[in-house]
């Protein structure tokens, strides 16, 4: 059977404006159209009505794009309702919340998909991380939010670890470790995205170490843990600073110096202060070289980070960051781009980007790592 376009384009040319149904199929010249069966005339006459004439052809594109996007406001809704949610896992009289957001296929079934775990900063709600969150869940991952405010003691194992690998860890950190270590459990979470922001990245980090089997990749966002020496007294003048890059007005900073003193997390400040986490990265890669099992580590530091500056982070980090403490190193470059931006960060995207092995980032640090290495090879047979 021939196109049905072919009558399309001819009857609009012989009738501008006109729009070709099964009545005005009947009214094309023979000369024009030629004869078909009427097999072939009603096969035709059933999809010529949804034919646009060539003028209408960029108004059915966005419309098209207007479904799509439609499409997934309504997929986001189902999603946000999830978010939205409360739940809570009961750790001997203590109580961890948090939020799953789980988008499942038609069948209702998504046992196969990736976990994505996001342990957010010190004191931060959900809401904080609600964009980022849902482009995760969109993307297909089951998606898991977490920020606890207290912790319980790790399992002795856990503990010996920890005294082994990871001497410069305060028990805030640990404990709110064996905390998420808890809830993965309940949920039956493995080989996840460990996403940890801030305090947070601490918490994954510390999660990463002493429970390799939980994490395939371990994605740190601005981590506390990282520029090395710190003092309490130092890291909330530069938490100030970054305050005054969010919002300067005076009257707005007395209310957030107001509420930090009110704070009920305080106690948990000098404990970030104190924390390094560079042994326990070191630990995993070198567990990694020696064939043993571990996350691949993930650094993303913001260029407009006040309170663990980018230049602090490369000081701490020495030379050569990714032989010794990560295994990939990523800067997001943006007059914006602070430790902590108020009202909704950019979302997803990045995280789902260096995910994704096919990415250009992904691309292009596998192309250095190989020249390194080759070049590495070629002056060892020189030597």
């Amino acid at each position: 059977m021939s196109n049905p376009e072919q009558y399309t384009e001819a009857h609009i040319e012989k009738t501008p404006g006109a729009e070709v149904g099964p009545r005005q199929m009947e009214a094309i010249p023979s000369a024009i159209a030629p004869a078909r069966t009427k097999a072939e005339i009603q096969v035709f006459e059933e999809i010529s009505s949804d034919i646009p004439k060539e003028s209408d052809k960029t108004l059915i594109m966005d419309q098209s794009k207007d479904i799509k996007e439609h499409i997934e406001d309504v997929r986001g809704s189902a999603l946000e309702a999830q978010f939205d949610e409360s739940h809570q896992l009961q750790l001997g009289k203590k109580v961890l919340e948090y939020a799953v957001v789980n988008p499942k296929n038609e069948s209702g079934e998504n046992a196969n998909a990736e976990w994505a775990v996001f342990i957010g900063g010190l004191g931060a709600g959900k809401e904080t991380y609600k964009t980022e969150m849902i482009d995760l869940a969109l993307s297909g991952k089951r998606t898991v939010f977490v920020a606890p405010s207290k912790g319980v003691l790790p399992e002795s194992e856990d503990t010996d670890y920890f005294n082994a690998w990871a001497g410069a860890l305060p028990d805030p950190i640990r404990n709110k470790a064996g905390a998420v270590a808890k809830l993965l459990e309940h949920l039956g979470v493995t080989d996840a995205n460990i996403i940890g922001h801030s305090e947070g990245g601490a918490v994954a980090a510390a999660l990463s170490g002493m429970r390799p089997q939980l994490a395939k990749r371990l994605l740190l966002d601005n981590p506390a843990g990282m520029i090395g020496e710190d003092t309490t007294r130092e890291l909330l003048h530069r938490v100030a600073d970054e305050r005054k890059m969010e919002a300067p007005s005076l009257e707005t900073m007395w209310k957030y110096a107001k509420g930090l003193i009110q704070f009920p997390f305080w106690k948990d400040i000098p404990a970030i202060a104190d924390t390094d986490i560079r042994p326990i990265l070191e630990h995993i890669k070198k567990s990694k070289q020696k064939g043993g099992k571990g996350p691949e580590i993930i650094l993303i530091n913001s260029n407009n980070d006040h309170i663990f500056t980018k230049e602090d982070v490369e000081a701490a980090l020495g030379e050569d960051p990714l032989t010794q403490y990560v295994d990939r190193y990523v800067v997001r470059i943006d007059k914006n781009a602070g430790h902590q931006k108020t009202g909704p960060r950019e979302g997803g995207e990045l995280f789902l980007q260096v995910m994704d092995d096919r990415s250009l980032i992904h691309q292009i640090l596998t192309e250095k790592e190989s020249l390194q290495k080759n070049m590495q090879g070629a002056s060892a047979k020189q030597s």
